[in-house]
This record gives structure tokens, sequence and C-alpha cells, in this order.
């Protein structure tokens, strides 16, 4: 957890959750928190316009990429997808 900048802690927890705007599932809980956290400090992710979305930077897609995360596949589930700005 530390690589991705979360402090490691026994009491963070993940849950399911769906949005209640798109209906969409995603991670919730503490560790949904944090690591959402992490990701826009790191410049991973970034805001669509003044809304609560948000969608991979190119910085992101990189960082993610090394991981091992497929993000096309992630963002081609989505049916809104976006397009992805520059880093």
């Amino acid at each position: 957890m530390e690589r991705w900048g979360v402090a490691a802690a026994q009491s963070l927890t993940a849950r399911p959750c769906i949005d209640t705007s798109q209906r969409l599932p995603h991670m919730g809980g503490e560790l949904g928190n944090a690591l959402c956290s992490a990701f826009f400090a790191n410049g991973w992710i970034a805001r669509v316009g003044d809304t609560r979305a948000g969608e991979p930077t190119a910085r992101g897609i990189k960082a993610f990429s090394a991981a091992s995360f497929d993000v096309a596949r992630a963002m081609s589930m989505h049916p809104d997808s976006l397009g992805v700005e520059d880093a």
C-alpha cells in the first residue's frame, strides 16, 4: 500500500459501493477513500469539469499500467468513457 501513497493500517476496510448518480460500482470504505485521495495527490486522476467524476491522466495511465492494471479495459467498461487528459 505504501507504494501507492497509502499508509499501511489494519483498520482500512473496503466495501462495494454503487454511485448514486451514475449507478456504477466502485470501491468504498476507508481503503477506497485512501486510494482515491492518493491517486488525486499523485496526479494520477483528475476531476472531470465541476463534477465528482474522475478520469486517469496520462501520468496515471503510466503508473497504473506499471502496476499491471488494464486501464483501457477499465475505461471501456464505463458507458460514458471520456478522453484522457495529458499530464
